[in-house]
């Protein structure tokens, strides 16, 4: 003989949490996992870096005057060991439209581990003829550059004028 039993009989020693204290267990877990997550996107996505057009920077290198988040002083250029190819290329295009000798201007652009070209650590003397066969052998040349730079020209007094990007990851601008 089987009683009618209700479905609830069976559940006598667990009872579902009132409402309320779920509903404020959930809004703490929240309020613990929206700075952990916010923290994660802060160190984890890098904004990605501005470009700066080949103009911006030949104007800032031929007048000296900064343009936007460029910078220009007086310092000590790049080595030319720390050229490759494209930097190479870059430098033969700035002096091109600077109207000066490619030996006058240097670029560097960072590179992410950058390998070492042990064959062409040095920058030979290049002519204004180099910088035709230099962007021609490019399927196009660049008319920016991605991320930090650094270029300098040669001034008739000795020093060397140089233009670094500014960009450092971080966005400043409020």
């Amino acid at each position: 003989m089987t009683a009618n039993v209700s479905p609830r009989a069976h559940q006598v020693g667990r009872r579902a949490a009132p409402l309320f204290s779920q509903l404020l267990l959930t809004m703490v877990a929240v309020a613990l996992c929206a700075p952990l997550l916010h923290f994660l996107v802060v160190l984890l996505v890098r904004p990605a870096p501005p470009a700066y057009s080949l103009d911006a920077i030949t104007s800032a290198l031929g007048s000296g005057i900064a343009i936007g988040e460029l910078q220009v002083e007086f310092a000590s250029p790049p080595s030319p060991s720390q050229q490759d190819q494209h930097d190479r290329a870059l430098s033969l295009a700035l002096a091109d439209r600077l109207g000066v000798e490619p030996s006058a201007v240097r670029v560097v652009v960072a590179k992410p581990s950058r390998p070492i070209d042990w064959q062409n650590s040095g920058a030979p003397e290049q002519t204004r003829n180099d910088v035709h066969r230099a962007v021609s052998s490019m399927e196009e040349m660049p008319n920016q550059i991605v991320d930090d730079f650094v270029a300098a020209l040669h001034m008739g007094d000795g020093r060397w004028r140089v233009v670094r990007s500014s960009f450092d990851g971080i966005e400043s601008r409020p």
